[in-house]
C-alpha cells in the first residue's frame, strides 16, 4: 500500500531539481527536500478507510500539486522527492502522542497512529537522530509533518519510542534516537541593576537548545511576536509581579539547533526595602526553571517527570550605601528526580547567582510522591532565597 504512491514521476523530478540546486553535498540535499516537504500543509483526507484506506497514502504527485496530505501522504512526497535524488527512504509507524505505548510484544496495526521517515544515509552524516547499525543501514529519522523541529531532531513525544519501518521482510520494529538532555537546555544570562527603591532593570539572554526551543518557535511562528512578548510577560509576572517586558528579538541558529532570545524586563518591586534599613533581594525569581505545581494531597497514580536541564547566570549591581548581612548557603542536591547546584556570591556590590537545574525523566510510583514533592519544595526553597543587606 505504500510503495507505490512513492513512485518518482516527472513532476516530483522537475521539484527536486528545482529544491537541489546548490546543494552539494548528500545532508544539503536531504536537509532541502525535508524543509519544502515540512512546509507542505496538514490536512487528513482518508477514504475507503474499511479497505485500508486510512493506511494507503495519495501519491506523491497528488499532493505535490495540492500542496496539502495527511502525515502518511507528507512522508510519501518526501520518500519520493529523495527517490528523485537518488536517496533511499522508508515510512515508518510510530505513536506520536506517547513515547511508551507501543510494545514489541503486542502485534498490532492499531498500535501506530502516525507516520514519519527513516531516510538511508552514509557515515558521513552524523545527526543525533541517525541510527547507526540497523537491518537496513544507517538511518536518518525525520518528522516531515511537524512543521518546526528541524531536520536532526525528533519531536520530544517520538524520542525513545519503538516505530515500525515499513520496508518488506526487512522491515523492523526500531527503538527511535532519544537525545540527550544537553541536546535540549535552556542557558541564560542576566546583567541587572537595582536602585534604592528596589526597582530592577534587567538584559536577558537565553539560548534555548533542540525541543526546549519548540514552544517558543511555535508562538513566534503562528501567533506573531507580539505574543511571544506576552508569553515572556507572563512568565516573569508569575514570578516576580509588576514586571515589563520589551525589544524581545530572536535568532535562529539551525548549525547547532538553537535560538536564542534577547530581551528587557524592568519590575518596580523587585527587591523589598523594609523602612530604609534592611534590603532583601531574591535573584532566583529571575532564574530560567520551570514552574512545578505539586499538591500537597496524597496520589494515586504515578508521577511522570521529562528530562530538562537548565543553566543560570544571574549578575545583579546593587545600589550603594548596602552592605550585605545575610547570604544563602550553596545548595547542592542530587536525588533520583533531579539534581541542583546553586550557589551566591557579593562582590563589590554585584551579587552573583549561579544555578544548574536538572530533571530527571522517571515515571515515580504514587508511594514515591512526598520524595518527589521534597526534591521540588528544595528547588522553590532555593530560587526564592533571600540576600539581606543593611544600610550602612
Amino acid at each position: 500500500m505504500v510503495e507505490p504512491p512513492a513512485e518518482a514521476g516527472d513532476t516530483i523530478r522537475a521539484k527536486v531539481q528545482q529544491l537541489t540546486t546548490g546543494a552539494s553535498t548528500e545532508l544539503d540535499r536531504i536537509r532541502a527536500i525535508a524543509a519544502f516537504t515540512q512546509q507542505t500543509k496538514y490536512v487528513e483526507i482518508s477514504l475507503n478507510i474499511t479497505r485500508g484506506g486510512g493506511y494507503t497514502p495519495h501519491t506523491a504527485k497528488e499532493t505535490l500539486a495540492r500542496n496539502y496530505g495527511d502525515c502518511k501522504d507528507k512522508a510519501t512526497l518526501m520518500r519520493a522527492l529523495l527517490k528523485a535524488a537518488g536517496i533511499d527512504s522508508y515510512l515508518t509507524t510510530i505513536s506520536a502522542d506517547d513515547r511508551m505505548y507501543v510494545h514489541p510484544e503486542w502485534a498490532s496495526p492499531t498500535q501506530f497512529n502516525h507516520a514519519i521517515i527513516a531516510v538511508r544515509v552514509s557515515d558521513a552524516v552524523t545527526l543525533p537522530t541517525v541510527l547507526p547499525d540497523t537491518p537496513l543501514g544507517c538511518l536518518l529519522i525525520f518528522d516531515p509533518t511537524d512543521p518546526i523541529t528541524p531536520l536532526g531532531d525528533l519531536p520530544e513525544e517520538e524520542q525513545g519510542s519503538h516505530a515500525l519501518v515499513v520496508a518488506g521482510e526487512r522491515g523492523a520494529l526500531l527503538t527511535m534516537p532519544k537525545l540527550p538532555v544537553s541536546a535540549h537546555r535552556i542557558e541564560s544570562s542576566i546583567e541587572a541593576t537595582i536602585d534604592a527603591d528596589g526597582r530592577l532593570a534587567a538584559k536577558i539572554e537565553r539560548q534555548y537548545f533542540g525541543q526546549a526551543a519548540i514552544p517558543l518557535r511555535g508562538v513566534q511562528t503562528y501567533l506573531g511576536a507580539e505574543e511571544l512578548q506576552k508569553a515572556f510577560e507572563k512568565g516573569f509576572a508569575r514570578r516576580v509581579g509588576g514586571t515589563t517586558v520589551r525589544n524581545v528579538t530572536t535568532a535562529a541558529r539551525p548549525e547547532d539547533d538553537r535560538l536564542s532570545v534577547n530581551l528587557e524586563l524592568g519590575a518596580e518591586r523587585f527587591a523589598q526595602n523594609m523602612q530604609g534599613r534592611l534590603y532583601i533581594v531574591r535573584p532566583g525569581l529571575l532564574a530560567s526553571g520551570g514552574d512545578y505545581f505539586l499538591p500537597s494531597k496524597e496520589r494515586t497514580a504515578p508521577v511522570k517527570l521529562e528530562s530538562d536541564l537548565r543553566r543560570d547566570s544571574i549578575r545583579i549591581h546593587m545600589p550603594s550605601g548596602f552592605k550585605v548581612d545575610e547570604l544563602p548557603r550553596a545548595v547542592k542536591i542530587d536525588s533520583p528526580y533531579g539534581a541542583l547546584e546553586t550557589t551566591w556570591a557579593v562582590d563589590h556590590g554585584e551579587i552573583l547567582m549561579t544555578q544548574t537545574l536538572e530533571i530527571r525523566e522517571k515515571v515515580a510510583a504514587p508511594a514515591e510522591y512526598r520524595q518527589v514533592r521534597d526534591f521540588f519544595d528544595q528547588l522553590a526553597g532555593a530560587e526564592s532565597a533571600p540576600i539581606v543587606f543593611v544600610k550602612q
